[in-house]
């Protein structure tokens, strides 16, 4: 080989080396992200009626607005993206996990200082199988689920890249088909829930029972503000009646709330929280009710969870099950 020719092989190799080395997109700076809108105000009273056939009501019926992302192009073989909460600051430490339909492979990815996370795409089609992140609730740390940017679930083929944004929110609607196909379940919802339960009188029942023709009242006053500022109160009354025994709250923002129940003849109710979850967390569930009408409560996340296990498109609350009875 001529020194003419050596000279131009060596100009191809190096300018191949160069173009590699110029492909991958530099990691997005911590100044990347704008200005943001501003956070929602969710203050003031809402007041809710639920019959005696009602069982559940959702007291947040609108989504949150969601913050602005900084601009990622996509890159083939690559999912990626920003996760962030509701007032657009960056979260370091999500977790969020991959998997394929080909041989049930997956990746797991944890985000940055700035809120970055880049996962290698199994090859097939993909869907996120976890979305979480462990944040400070009150005295405790709560494993919390992430919402996707774009409102959407769904699987996609790995092989063009994909962006995807995802958001801590306090409420809001979760995945669209599990919302229409079961809007009574708090795992519906990101927003915290209340399970009501009681005992109906008849002949034989004991003291404790609620009259059929009594209408209870609940009601949910912030102890301080919520998860991003909320501090709005909900009041919901429900009628007795002698159709079914128990009532949900759902999709109430996430925080601490003082919470009040009592008949509409003003005669107070013993609040007792029942169920497998009593005494799991020290922090958590009804607290202080040791006097009727009155209490301290805390949503509950799934017990034992990790990060890495939280379920796409879901808050992670699980209903704060509480039993209403007459002293």
């Amino acid at each position: 080989m001529n020194k003419s020719r050596t000279s131009l092989v060596g100009l191809a190799l190096a300018g191949l080396l160069s173009a590699c080395h110029s492909n991958p997109e530099p990691k997005p700076a911590q100044d990347a992200w704008g200005p943001q809108p501003a956070l929602p105000v969710v203050d003031g009273t809402a007041a809710f009626s639920l019959g005696a056939a009602d069982a559940y009501v959702n007291v947040m019926p609108t989504a949150a607005r969601m913050p602005a992302f900084p601009a990622l192009e996509t890159q083939a073989g690559k999912v990626r993206g920003y996760v962030a909460d509701l007032s657009g600051q960056p979260l370091a430490g999500a977790h969020l996990g991959l998997r394929s339909s080909v041989y049930y492979a997956s990746a797991l990815a944890t985000t940055d200082s700035n809120g970055y996370y880049e996962i290698p795409a199994p090859v097939g089609a993909v869907s996120f199988y976890a979305t979480g992140i462990s944040r400070p609730y009150d005295q405790g740390q709560a494993v919390m689920g992430l919402c996707p940017a774009d409102n959407d679930g769904a699987g996609f083929v790995s092989d063009g890249g994909k962006v995807k944004n995802f958001v801590l929110l306090s409420y809001g609607p979760g995945a669209p088909d599990q919302l229409s196909l079961h809007p009574s379940f708090e795992s519906s919802y990101f927003g915290g829930a209340l399970s009501f339960s009681y005992g109906i009188e008849d002949y034989a029942s004991p003291p404790s029972y609620l009259p059929p023709s009594a209408t209870i009242e609940v009601q949910l006053a912030p102890d301080g503000p919520g998860l991003f500022g909320e501090t709005r109160t909900f009041t919901i009354r429900k009628e007795v009646g002698n159709v079914r025994t128990q009532f949900g709250v759902l999709n109430i923002p996430v925080g601490k709330y003082r919470l009040t129940a009592r008949l509409q003849d003003g005669r107070a109710l013993r609040m007792t929280e029942v169920g497998p979850r009593v005494g799991i967390y020290p922090h958590f569930g009804l607290k202080n009710s040791a006097a009727p009408g009155a209490a301290s409560v805390l949503f509950t996340p799934t017990p034992g969870f990790e990060p890495s296990m939280a379920v796409p498109y879901a808050g992670n609350w699980r209903a704060v099950d509480i039993r209403l009875e007459l002293p």
